[in-house]
């Protein structure tokens, strides 16, 4: 059985916009996934909840590349999470259009 997606206030487009920008600057393009289809594996979990796509995938390589990653979330207003070591090769925290990416 597929669960909906519970009711959340998402950010608002200038915010994700904000996110993938500042990511961007303080990590490098080549190491933030936009594009939908490179993003669309990371919208879901083991769970039967419904997934999202997120915004932005950070393949990060360092632990100062996830506390980047998640001041930028802090900083643009929204929320992010991280892949499970076993689903990615790096952890990957990535802004997002809900509370769960």
């Amino acid at each position: 059985m597929l669960l909906l997606r519970p009711e959340v206030n998402e950010p608002s487009p200038a915010a994700r916009q904000k996110a993938v920008r500042l990511l961007e600057q303080r990590l490098g393009p080549s190491r933030v996934l936009t594009g939908r289809d490179a993003c669309e594996r990371f919208s879901g979990d083991e769970s039967e909840a419904e997934g999202r796509v997120p915004d932005a995938v950070v393949q990060a390589e360092s632990r100062d590349d996830i506390l980047t990653a998640l001041a930028v979330a802090r900083e643009a207003e929204v929320p992010s999470r991280r892949e499970p070591a076993e689903r990615v090769e790096r952890a990957a925290p990535c802004p997002s259009r809900g509370a769960s990416c």
